[in-house]
């Protein structure tokens, strides 16, 4: 999986649209946002590995 969106298994999805591209009204899926705490943890992974966080749930990306 080369492009991915992180991906938040729990319900129900929260009700934000997650704005992918201002201009073109692009979205992500609801089902990528992911809490503060998961996102910092992901960072923090990402700038000790430089690889993709392993701490969240990914899928494959999704043309907008």
């Amino acid at each position: 999986m080369t492009i991915a969106n992180s991906y938040n298994p729990r319900r129900p999805l929260p009700d934000v649209d997650l704005i992918f591209n201002g201009t073109t009204g692009s979205v992500f899926p609801r089902t990528a946002a992911i809490p503060i705490t998961e996102a910092r943890k992901a960072l923090i992974e990402l700038l000790e590995t430089w690889k993709r966080p392993t701490c969240i749930e990914w899928m494959p990306y999704d043309a907008y």
